[in-house]
């Protein structure tokens, strides 16, 4: 499907959310998982029945047995610019799981999580090898930024991370037909891969997919756009930026792949040594010297509303 409110509407978009345990995306990526012998990050706007409809940005974690394995959700929700998100879902209430599988541990810091230094670390306390960032991030807000996060995210974590975008430009007119992402691609078996794949031939060496698709099919109709938004009155989106792709896999060590294209689908295969993790984490020994306890007395602090902060004038 497009970006998920890139119209600013949250019709018909919300139209999309489903259920991550059983709904149709987790079902269709169950098959494919069980099928290929890999496991699938599968991000799907989540809409929650049992507890008032309400909705998440969510990534379910399907298993190589077919089986859904948990999920996660977003968060931390941007309000910049026109990635004012609040609006159309809520932060996530799941805090830093990760993901015991048989290809290596992993956790999922959903898009706008990765400027957040915080968040990474919490997924690396909690055991992750590798961490996944699945985006939709345009060219004009963050494509500086893009080459830095996730890369410094990995070396200050020990683990490797994965960051994923979407690729080429959307553009929405009054009668759009919404196309469903799929991955038409056949995957060796065995594989670790976001969003549909990923291989090992043992415990320690991962091989890893990335993929990246500008359009995919099939196509549902959906209802006419308005010529204006619900959100201040403004005209509706018909094009929301240009989404760079980019797509990289960095390690602990501070190497990185190359990164996917800027303007066309791509499939990255990496092959990780999750040994790594364990030897960077003994050379430099950040866990060890982090000092968390002193940080968590002073943000305890800190987050009280009569907090003075600590500053020394003459």
């Amino acid at each position: 499907m497009p970006f998920a409110f890139c119209t600013r509407e949250k019709l018909p978009w919300t139209e999309f959310a489903e259920s991550a345990e059983d709904g149709p995306t987790s079902r269709f990526c169950q098959k494919l998982a069980k099928k290929h012998n890999m496991v699938v990050v599968s991000p799907i706007l989540e809409r929650d029945r049992e507890h008032g409809d309400v909705l998440w940005n969510t990534a379910v974690v399907i298993s190589n047995s077919g089986a859904v394995l948990g999920k996660t959700r977003k968060n931390h929700i941007p309000r910049v610019g026109d990635f004012n998100e609040s609006t159309y879902y809520m932060e996530g209430n799941l805090g830093h799981p990760v993901f015991q599988t048989q290809f290596g541990r992993i956790a999922v810091n959903i898009c706008y999580g990765r400027h957040h230094p915080l968040n990474w670390l919490m997924y690396s306390i909690n055991g992750a090898e590798i961490i996944f960032n699945p985006s939709a991030t345009i060219g004009a807000l963050s494509e500086s930024l893009w080459p830095v996060e996730a890369r410094n995210a990995a070396i200050a974590n020990h683990c490797f991370t994965c960051a994923i975008n979407r690729v080429g430009k959307q553009i929405i007119n009054s009668a759009e037909t919404v196309r469903v992402f799929t991955l038409p691609v056949k995957f060796p078996a065995g594989r670790l891969c976001w969003p549909s794949a990923g291989d090992s031939a043992g415990k320690f060496h991962k091989y890893l997919l990335i993929a990246q698709r500008v359009q995919a099919i099939p196509s549902l109709p959906v209802t006419c756009f308005p010529e204006s938004s619900s959100a201040g009155l403004r005209a509706a989106h018909q094009d929301f930026g240009y989404f760079y792709g980019s797509s990289y896999v960095a390690a602990p060590d501070s190497s990185r792949t190359p990164g996917l294209s800027r303007t066309r689908d791509g499939l990255l295969v990496a092959e990780l040594d999750l040994n790594l993790c364990r030897q960077v984490n003994d050379i430099w020994n950040f866990k060890m010297t982090g000092r968390y306890e002193m940080y968590a007395q002073e943000l305890t602090e800190a987050v009280k509303p009569n907090y003075s902060p600590n500053v020394v004038k003459e």
